[in-house]
């Protein structure tokens, strides 16, 4: 089903390696989301499952 989706549901992922971050927000929804948590969580306060890191 891989080639034929775009994104996960990580609410049911068991893999929580920082690079199935990528998997589930594919571009250029991540890069916003980073942009997101830059303004909303500049400490990087909420990091925990699967962790996106604020744009710097």
């Amino acid at each position: 089903m891989a080639p034929h989706t775009d994104g996960l549901y990580l609410s049911f992922d068991t893999d929580t390696r920082p690079e199935r971050v990528a998997d589930a927000f594919p571009e250029p929804t991540l890069s916003r989301l980073r942009e997101v948590k830059c303004d909303w969580d500049p400490h990087n306060v909420f990091r925990a499952n699967f962790p996106v890191p604020p744009a710097r």
